[in-house]
């Protein structure tokens, strides 16, 4: 386990005014994931040492200025039975645990090889009681830091998770030269009402044994977890395409469209549909989790909140350095997550969507 050494709470710091009370209601796009589990994400940093610690709590305090609503409670809406709401209001922040964990050594952690997950949860923070949204954690290894952040996906998607990372890697580089990021638009009328789909999410849910139900975390033990880093090469993909050409050539059909992420998410399905126990007859998906808030107009990149996304690919300049090692979700979500890449502070700044090289690397969760 990880030996907490200190926690404090990291309050937005405005430039201009005070922040004063505010409270920002949730659509129903946010409203799907209030029952979801949290998503938790891990960046690990070689050679870093807690000089850099002082400068991180700074700069997420001013990064929490633009994007106050995580830095307030999610609550029930006053006078609202099933409306939902994220309040601030002053002397609200966001918990930032410093811990260190020498039984493992960054190496040993921050590799393509399986890991056990039962050694990386340490690492992320839990969200504290009350409604809080995010919780961020750094932790000195032995040779290097790592950064546990975990936020509430009915607070947050992962666009605007990535913009916020990107917000707070500029704060704490601002000597570096790089362009501020803009301010995101925190603004809920953009988002055409669906009642009925609000009433639908905020349902009390019955329990279920499927898979798709919004985040249920696995049944699986953590102890009986493994993390693993999968390469498809170019070769790989181009295999895959050949095989759905072939095949749809067999059935005397049209070959559908296969573009490199379609092969890759289509592999990686098959492979998770083979590997699960039987479905009794019953039909399996997938809605795979990627940025696309291109698609989703009329809501720009710098929204914060949830937006309804299709599978496309984002890449948002900014300040990055030689490549970051990353685990996302380590509580074994299914999800193939984008790479990382670093920034000048020492803070991730997402690349966002799959690399556009010929190379596509999924974490998975392996029994």
């Amino acid at each position: 386990m990880a030996r907490v050494l200190r926690t404090s709470l990291v309050a937005p710091s405005p430039a201009g005014a005070a922040l004063h009370e505010r409270s920002l209601p949730l659509t129903y796009l946010d409203a799907l994931w209030l029952h979801a589990t949290p998503v938790e994400r891990v960046f690990f940093y070689p050679d870093a040492t807690s000089d850099v610690l002082s400068n991180l709590t700074d700069s997420l305090s001013n990064a929490l200025a633009a994007f106050y609503p995580l830095a307030g409670r999610l609550r029930l809406t006053p006078g609202a039975h099933n409306r939902y709401e994220l309040h601030y209001q002053p002397g609200d922040g966001v918990t930032f645990t410093v811990a260190e964990y020498h039984h493992l050594g960054f190496g040993e952690l921050a590799t393509d090889d399986p890991t056990e997950v039962a050694k990386i949860v340490p690492l992320v923070p839990p969200l504290p009681e009350g409604g809080a949204v995010l919780a961020v954690q750094a932790t000195v290894l032995r040779g290097g830091l790592a950064i546990g952040v975990t936020v509430h996906h009915a607070a947050c998607d992962g666009v605007s998770s990535s913009y916020f990372l990107r917000t707070w890697a500029w704060a704490a580089a601002a000597c570096s030269g790089a362009s501020a990021p803009q301010p995101p638009l925190v603004d809920r009328s953009i988002i055409r009402p669906r009642d009925d789909l609000y009433d639908a999410f905020t349902a009390p849910r019955l329990s279920s044994n499927d898979d798709d139900d919004g985040g249920k975390p696995p049944d699986l033990p953590v102890v009986q977890q493994l993390l693993a880093t999968f390469t498809l090469s170019k070769e790989h993909l181009q295999s895959i395409k050949e095989a759905v050409a072939g095949e749809a050539e067999r059935r005397g059909v049209p070959p559908p469209r296969a573009t490199s992420i379609i092969a890759a998410f289509g592999f990686i399905w098959q492979c998770y549909v083979r590997a699960k126990p039987s479905t009794d007859g019953r039909a399996t998906s997938s809605y795979p989790r990627t940025t696309g808030r291109g698609w989703s107009r009329p809501s720009p990149t710098s929204t914060s909140g949830t937006a309804s996304v299709r599978a496309s690919r984002q890449c948002p300049g900014g300040m990055s350095l030689p490549p970051a090692r990353t685990v996302c979700s380590p509580r074994a979500r299914r999800s193939p997550r984008p790479s990382t890449e670093w920034c000048a502070a020492g803070l991730p700044t997402e690349t966002g969507g799959w690399s556009a090289s010929s190379r596509r690397t999924a974490r998975a969760a392996c029994r």
